[in-house]
């Protein structure tokens, strides 16, 4: 999932950023800028999942495509963050592999936390869903902290 984030979210973000750099400001269309960055997010993720289905083998039908579905998020939380932190089409393509980056290093990391809270004793009522939720949340206090470390 990770692999397939930083594939998506730096092409996502490039084509986001130009297209709302060359077309939507000049035509004063900036209202339009979250359907455009979701249109598209969706052609990308289409051809990505086209390109894994025709290579990769056999790739998961039920409930939809989950590997790119939740790389969606990330990657237009990342366009739309691009499309107001920074000023040349570089400077979004590093700003996205930064992004997915974090976003792969947080899912590992979420993935470890996940596998020891499953061998922990918890009470039968916190097991499973309300722990992960409470330590993804945790998590992302944590990570919060990082905010502002370093200036711009």
């Amino acid at each position: 999932m990770a692999l397939t984030a930083l594939l998506i979210v730096p092409a996502t973000t490039a084509l986001s950023w130009t297209l709302a750099a060359y077309v939507l400001q000049p035509l004063a269309l900036g209202a339009l800028r979250t359907v455009a960055f979701a249109a598209v997010l969706l052609i990308a993720v289409s051809l990505a999942e086209a390109a894994l289905r025709r290579r990769a083998g056999p790739v998961p039908q039920q409930p939809g495509f989950a590997l790119l579905s939740t790389a969606n998020g990330a990657a237009l939380g990342t366009a739309l963050a691009a499309q107001s932190a920074v000023r040349s089409l570089l400077d979004a393509v590093f700003f996205s592999l930064g992004a997915a980056i974090a976003f792969g290093v947080l899912l590992l990391a979420l993935a470890a936390m996940l596998e020891r809270l499953r061998a922990a004793d918890a009470p039968r009522i916190f097991r499973d869903a309300p722990l992960a939720l409470f330590t993804a949340g945790l998590m992302a206090l944590g990570f919060m902290g990082f905010s502002g470390l370093v200036r711009e």
